[in-house]
């Protein structure tokens, strides 16, 4: 149909010559949050839409363009549930934190106390529009249509990774290459970032096998004394 109008609510469509149906502002998108149509349609735009009802008493046309995909939020819960790694990016920067789309065009919040390992002041500080991020899904709640993201949980299941991994070994391990390894996109704004967040997981190891250590002494297993001090030299008596 073409777009015969635009109102605040919604657009009128020319279904046929003197029949119009309403698209409803909310029956647009599944994913995009418009306010306003005339921020997607124009007037006189040719648009493929659903007939969703009709009221013949009220003479009355409901139509919908998003009901023409399936809802990827149905896609979301089955496909992408909690604990799972994704890819976003960062659509929009707000004082309290960042929305990133994931692949199926849905929008999530990384709030900003999950944006970092350390406390991070502003989202700006350590993001950008644009920007692709690897994030873990902490929660979802389909019937609020709300998702919430953690690059602060991806980053200790990252650490618990590598741990896990080379932890054991006793050659040194290189943090710093894994970590540019593991992340296929621009996890991080620039290269001193990457190093912050190894010396992190560095840490993090230390006091892991510093506590492994503790406990094994404990029990009567250590590491050998090393040599004695060497005593200190008495004063030769006076007189």
């Amino acid at each position: 149909g073409k777009v015969r109008a635009l109102t605040e609510y919604g657009a009128f469509i020319e279904l046929e010559e003197g029949i119009d149906g309403l698209l409803h502002v909310s029956d647009i998108s599944w994913t995009k949050k418009i306010t306003n149509p005339a921020e997607v349609l124009k007037k006189d735009q040719e648009v493929t839409v659903k007939i969703l009802s009709i009221d013949p008493e009220m003479e009355k046309i409901n139509v919908g363009i998003k009901q023409l995909e399936p809802d990827p939020w149905e896609e979301l819960v089955s496909e992408m549930p909690i604990g799972k790694h994704v890819e976003v990016e960062i659509t929009k920067l707000v004082s309290f934190g960042a929305f990133a789309k994931l692949e199926n065009g849905v929008e999530g919040l990384i709030h900003l106390s999950e944006m970092a390992l350390e406390k991070v002041q502003k989202p700006e500080d350590v993001l950008k529009i644009g920007q692709k991020v690897m994030a873990k899904i902490i929660n979802i709640n389909p019937q609020e249509r709300k998702v919430g993201l953690s690059i602060k949980e991806y980053l200790k299941d990252l650490d618990h990774e590598i741990m896990a991994t080379h932890g054991g070994q006793s050659e040194p391990v290189d943090v710093r290459s894994i970590l540019k390894d593991a992340l296929p996109s621009e996890l991080l704004a620039s290269a001193s970032n990457i190093e912050e967040v190894a010396e992190k997981i560095l840490e993090n190891g230390k006091a892991k096998e510093e506590e492994k250590a503790e406990g094994d002494s404990s029990v009567g297993v250590g590491e050998a004394p090393g040599p004695a001090a060497p005593a200190e030299q008495e004063s030769p008596p006076e007189g």
